[in-house]
This record gives structure tokens, C-alpha cells and sequence, in this order.
């Protein structure tokens, strides 16, 4: 089994997984509506959240074969944001890494995945974000929102190169 997560704390994080690396399934991890404000946010509820969603509609097994890769964060020019994103993506590994000991887990970086799966590279982010909605709307023959689209082209780059990352 294949997961990759777009992870976010202002809106809903993306999903994708295949159970056999060709059929891709996805969706939207909706977040508590008090945790899309700066006030009332608590990044160890998104953390829950995302893991209830693997548990429960997923059903992650802890086995060595899995393979859960989440997108890292390059450094941009908003400091509280890339903050906010690291915090998410270390407390939903951490989550995984106490519920599912077994599984691999891997940190992909935008820019690899982008230019792998995408082939683009020093292209405006809307501009990447049009492709890779275009590329998974190809790969599902669905209509993915933009994290979905994300986190499906990440799911393609772990099934095409998982045994050499």
C-alpha cells in the first residue's frame, strides 16, 4: 500500500492512496473549522484527524511493505507559515510512526516530485499547480482539488521511484 499526504492546517489536507500502485484513490481530510483560525488552531488535532482518516477509511495495516510519504516544505518567504506546515508534517509522522511502527515513511521534497512527475522546474507555483491538476485529473480521470491533485502526483512519484528512494 501506497499514502501520500499534501499536509495543511488552513484548509483541507489532500490524500491519496493505492492499495496495489495502480488503482489511485483520494480525497480531502477535512479539518475542525477551529483550526483553520490562527486563534483557536491545535496542529495536534489536525495530527488525530489525519490519522482517524488512515485508520479508518484507509485501513493501515503496520506492515513493512506500506509506504506513507508525506511532502516536505521548502523555505518561502512567510516564516509562520512554513513553521505551521513542519509542525503539521512532524506530528503526523509521529502519529503514523506510534500507531504504525512498521510502516516506511518518507519526506518528499515539492521540487523533486514536480520534476519528476510533472517535469517542470522553475515554473510559478500557479502555474505548477495548474500542471499537476491536469496531470491528476489524467492519472484518476476525476476532477481532484488542487491538494488532492498534489498528493496524488506525490503518490506517482513514490509507486514510480520507492525502490530507489
Amino acid at each position: 500500500m501506497y499514502i501520500a499526504i499534501d499536509p495543511s492546517y488552513k484548509k483541507p489536507i489532500g490524500i491519496a492512496w493505492s492499495y496495489d500502485g495502480s488503482e489511485i484513490l483520494f480525497s480531502s481530510i477535512e479539518l475542525d473549522k477551529r483550526d483553520t483560525e490562527t486563534d483557536t488552531r491545535d496542529f495536534f488535532r489536525i495530527a488525530k484527524a489525519v490519522l482517524k482518516f488512515i485508520k479508518e477509511e484507509i485501513k493501515l495495516t503496520n506492515d513493512e511493505k506500506n509506504v506513507l510519504a508525506i511532502e516536505s516544505q521548502f523555505f518561502g518567504k512567510n516564516a509562520a507559515m512554513t513553521i505551521g506546515l513542519v509542525s503539521v508534517r512532524r506530528l503526523v509522522q509521529g502519529a503514523i510512526m506510534a500507531k504504525y511502527p512498521k510502516v516506511k515513511q518518507l519526506s518528499v521534497d515539492p521540487r523533486s516530485w514536480q520534476a519528476k512527475v510533472l517535469h517542470v522546474s522553475k515554473m510559478p507555483s500557479v502555474e505548477i499547480k495548474k500542471v499537476s491538476i491536469k496531470n491528476a485529473e489524467a492519472l484518476t480521470k476525476k476532477k481532484p482539488t488542487e491538494d488532492e491533485a498534489d498528493a496524488i502526483n506525490i503518490l506517482e512519484y513514490i509507486v514510480m521511484y520507492e525502490k530507489s528512494l
